[in-house]
């Protein structure tokens, strides 16, 4: 099991049942509870219960322990996929944490924080992280802030004015485009020399757009077939781009956005290609005789390959 890494004071671990009067010590205060908007424990059998039904449940709630005195005096994880509080983005997971009270004020839950974070980059190749919490919360968003979350909106869950934050741990962002596809028809050339077979399949698709620095670099085509299949139909990267990974970040999106689906792509036959697809999980399907020289007006020649 990936741990996350140890702080100058803290440690971390999965959360035990005889953890259970530690938690009650801390979370049947009314100050913590009503910060991390979750119920007063109210015994020490109801700690123990949500060690059982939530902590260990989720293999990505730790429990922060405190080495000074080797108890636990808080919790750190990923919101189960889900119970989310605000709709994240895709390939992005929600961080939700509490401290004791005792120790409020004192930069652990920020240590704690840093610590996820390095954990998530190095094990769940996550685009982001998301942290929401109450409006009044001021003391949880500047432990966000402090890690490098940014405040991106606020909003009402379930009638209590919130805050979400985000943190980029991907230089690439990748965003749905509904208007004006045609601006990105430089990059789609990339990916399909023909113009007249891309706007056929651009109106009734979905055109995904990766960027870095502000600068366009990359796209992704997919139609939802009538059987329920999911096709690519367009994957170009920027040629400064290439062989940086961008290509397989785009396929990545595609794959959890659709993880239900069955995912389908047509490409050429040049080796590199086929390599290509075949490091990323793809596998041959089936062969269509004749299919560019049937639908492309002019040959295409690629890596000596003409079709």
């Amino acid at each position: 099991m990936c741990r996350l890494t140890e702080t100058d004071r803290l440690y971390f671990r999965p959360w035990r049942e005889n953890d259970a009067e530690a938690l009650y010590k801390y979370a049947s205060d009314p100050r913590v509870s009503e910060m991390a908007l979750w119920p007063q424990h109210t015994s020490v059998e109801m700690s123990r219960q949500v060690i059982r039904d939530f902590f260990m449940n989720n293999e990505h709630t730790f429990a922060m322990v405190l080495k000074e005195t080797n108890e636990p005096i808080g919790c750190i994880g990923l919101v189960p996929v889900g119970a989310e509080h605000y709709k994240p983005l895709v390939n992005e997971r929600e961080v939700g944490y509490w401290i004791g009270y005792p120790y409020w004020g004192k930069g652990l839950t920020s240590e704690a924080l840093k610590s996820l974070i390095e954990f998530c980059c190095n094990n769940l190749r996550l685009d982001s992280l998301m942290v929401t919490t109450d409006a009044t919360n001021k003391a949880s968003q500047r432990v966000a802030e402090k890690c490098g979350f940014v405040n991106f909106t606020d909003y009402d869950y379930n009638g209590t004015p919130s805050k979400a934050f985000r943190l980029s741990l991907s230089s690439l962002i990748i965003r749905k485009v509904d208007d004006d596809k045609r601006d990105f028809i430089d990059l789609l050339l990339i990916g399909d020399e023909s113009e007249d077979m891309i706007m056929k399949y651009l109106a009734p698709g979905s055109l995904h757009v990766g960027s870095m620095d502000n600068k366009d670099i990359a796209v992704i085509v997919t139609v939802e077939n009538d059987d329920g299949s999911v096709e690519i139909k367009n994957l170009g990267v920027d040629a400064a781009f290439r062989r940086s990974g961008i290509g397989r970040k785009m396929l990545e999106y595609v794959e959890k956005l659709y993880p239900d689906k069955k995912i389908i792509l047509g490409t050429g036959e040049t080796p590199s290609t086929l390599r290509f697809y075949r490091s990323c999980g793809y596998r041959y399907s089936h062969r269509i005789p004749n299919f560019f020289t049937d639908n492309y007006p002019n040959p295409i020649v690629e890596e000596e390959v003409t079709y």
